[in-house]
């Protein structure tokens, strides 16, 4: 999880966006990039039977989602 400062105020940065830190933004932010990672390797089948691309979309839709919450507009 990338973060920046904007004046004295700490953010999660990602994709280009700044996020609020919260600990529902840092769990979500946490999340979207395993999900990242997961869908930069081949698609494998899970013990459980779930293939790991269905799976990491999954997570980082809920991610996304939860993100949008905390999404800051700078000029």
């Amino acid at each position: 999880m990338q973060t920046t400062y904007i004046g004295q105020e700490k953010f999660i940065q990602r994709g280009g966006r700044i996020f609020r830190i919260t600990e529902q933004s840092t769990e979500a932010a946490t999340n979207a990039e395993w999900a990242d990672g997961v869908l930069a390797r081949e698609n494998v089948r899970f013990p459980n039977g779930r293939m790991s691309h269905e799976v990491a979309n999954e997570m980082l839709e809920q991610a996304e989602d939860t993100l949008l919450d905390y999404l800051c507009v700078t000029a």
